[in-house]
């Protein structure tokens, strides 16, 4: 499912934010000694390679017998464990 083709923009903006922003926290933890890994500018997710994610924008309800996700409406669930 892929989100609305206003909200794809918005939706990489914010990922390209938080990537920075962990990026520029790991460097001054470097600088200050705190951090042992490497640092590097974020890299691209590939498309080819991964685990399978994606991103609901809206509101999700969890009921005892289905799910209700923005634009699929209600889906049955079956819940084990």
């Amino acid at each position: 499912m892929y989100a609305a083709a206003c909200m794809r923009p918005q939706e990489a903006l914010r990922n390209l934010d938080k990537a920075f922003t962990q990026f520029f926290r790991r460097v001054k933890r470097k600088k200050a000694g705190k951090w042992h890994g490497k640092v590097g500018y974020p890299h691209f997710k590939s498309r080819k390679n991964g685990v399978g994610k994606f991103r609901l924008t809206g509101t999700i309800r969890v009921f005892e017998s289905h799910i209700q996700l923005p634009r699929l409406g209600r889906l049955k669930c079956l819940w084990t464990g």
